[in-house]
């Protein structure tokens, strides 16, 4: 009851927030702390979005105004990428929620031609995942603001992935598509986990992570992989207070039924 009740508190909060940053056209345009204020507010909505599958409350039109696209800073990169995945859900949760190829085509251009503009210095620091004893990929980032850009990258094409609407024609080289797409998934949200686990003072970074986890934890099929996710969940909340233990219910249920 207290887990319902902290959900809905948080959901009629950022309800009211969201509708506050709808009613003010011109905030992203401001600069400073209001500005930075949405960015948060956004990526809290794409949270409740994805891991709900409710549309975006907030209104993506105003984002266009923001010093992000014209600013080279960390920050700006990582919330160019941010407000692509939100894009994305847009279509993927929104009232109409089959896009069509061509905007499929669109969008999964426009988040290659954001890694292809890449810095020079948003390079993954790899290291062999086995030396460092963990299940999933292990990974430094040159900044925190890289690390959220990066998952935000993986949790795209995740998304691009699933929703395909390719995927859904009928015959059988969609069946093939499909199980290319489940394998391109997993290898996407693998390298969502093993980032956060790597960079584990990126805070916001563990909280995309755990919402990913959240909507699509189902994708991991190998033990140790689950353990981990299961030992990442509950190091988020003894340490950050989070309560991950109803998506750790959720996961070990759904597993469960997999065997």
């Amino acid at each position: 009851m207290k887990s319902s009740q902290a959900g809905l508190g948080a959901w009629t909060h950022l309800s009211g927030v969201t509708l506050l940053l709808n009613s003010v056209s011109n905030f992203m345009g401001k600069g400073g702390l209001g500005e930075a204020a949405s960015w948060i507010v956004l990526r809290q909505d794409m949270f409740f979005s994805m891991t709900k599958s409710h549309p975006l409350r907030i209104h993506l039109e105003s984002y266009t105004m923001s010093s992000a696209f014209t600013d080279n800073s960390a920050e700006s990169f990582a919330n160019r990428i941010v407000f692509l995945c939100a894009r994305i859900q847009a279509h993927v949760f929104g009232p109409d929620s089959r896009a069509t190829a061509h905007q499929w085509t669109e969008l999964k251009t426009d988040v290659d031609n954001w890694f292809q503009a890449k810095p020079w210095n948003f390079r993954p620091m790899w290291m062999d995942k086995a030396e460092a004893g963990h299940a999933f990929p292990c990974a430094w980032m040159h900044h925190p603001a890289y690390v959220v850009a990066y998952q935000n990258y993986c949790l795209a094409r995740m998304l691009l992935a699933i929703f395909d609407p390719w995927l859904w024609e009928p015959g059988f080289d969609s069946f093939h598509k499909r199980r290319y797409a489940n394998d391109f998934v997993l290898e996407n949200l693998r390298l969502i986990v093993g980032l956060s686990i790597s960079n584990p003072s990126v805070v916001p970074g563990r909280f995309l992570a755990s919402h990913t986890l959240q909507a699509c934890g189902t994708y991991l099929t190998d033990f140790d992989e689950q353990q981990a996710a299961l030992a990442f969940l509950q190091d988020l909340e003894t340490q950050c207070g989070w309560r991950s233990r109803p998506v750790i219910d959720k996961l070990i249920a759904s597993w469960s039924m997999d065997k």
